[in-house]
């Protein structure tokens, strides 16, 4: 059975993924964000995308990736904030 590795969910965090992978030599050349869904009721949005990334190794090889990524905000009278996010590889047909 595989191991999981649960990080902190909270807004601090949010870019541990990248500082991660920035300390293995990699870096992020480009990427695309596919608007899919977002729900909006009273103060609370769910929005539902795919992205697709280009990484460079620490020799320059390119990487492609893609995942599924959901965020849950929240309005508040300084405006809208993070309050939630997952993220998740796609699957075989891209979904």
């Amino acid at each position: 059975m595989a191991k999981h590795v649960f990080r902190s969910g909270r807004k601090d965090h949010i870019s541990d993924w990248l500082t991660d992978r920035a300390q293995k030599g990699f870096t992020i050349k480009s990427y695309d964000l596919e608007p899919l869904a977002i729900k909006v009721t009273d103060k609370v949005a769910v929005v539902h995308y795919r992205v697709m990334y280009s990484w460079a190794d620490k020799d320059g090889k390119e990487i492609l990736a893609r995942s599924r990524i959901t965020h849950t905000w929240i309005k508040t009278r300084d405006g809208w904030q993070i309050i939630g996010g997952m993220s998740a590889p796609v699957d075989a047909q891209g979904r």
